[in-house]
């Protein structure tokens, strides 16, 4: 998953006031000690958080991005100096997997 896709949806599930982390990390079954980013979310208000996330992006694409807008706005250290628009947040979604972490579910892929 791109950093900036579960930047979103972290931003996305904290407005809602739910809890939310990244696992920049993750490494889950069957991946072979492949990693990937994963957002650790309450398993039930998945939806909401993507459906929030997607109005985030595309409010976001009407705003003029200055030199690393994504690092400033979610304040990450990794530099992202591509084009991040909601045909990238879509394509990420498409992608996703789920597993379940006990009381909580990951989003990868």
């Amino acid at each position: 998953m791109h950093i900036i896709t579960a930047k979103y949806l972290e931003k996305a599930a904290l407005d809602l006031g739910l809890d939310c982390t990244i696992d920049e990390n993750y490494s889950g079954r069957g991946m072979y000690n492949k990693t990937t980013v994963g957002v650790i979310i309450s398993p039930e208000p998945l939806y909401q958080i993507i459906a929030y996330a997607a109005v985030l992006v595309t409010e976001d694409n009407d705003i003029e991005k200055s030199d690393n807008y994504y690092n400033n706005f979610f304040d990450i250290d990794t530099v992202i100096d591509e084009q991040y628009d909601s045909d990238k947040f879509i394509d990420d979604c498409g992608e996703f997997q789920k597993d379940t972490m006990g009381k909580s579910d990951i989003i990868l892929y």
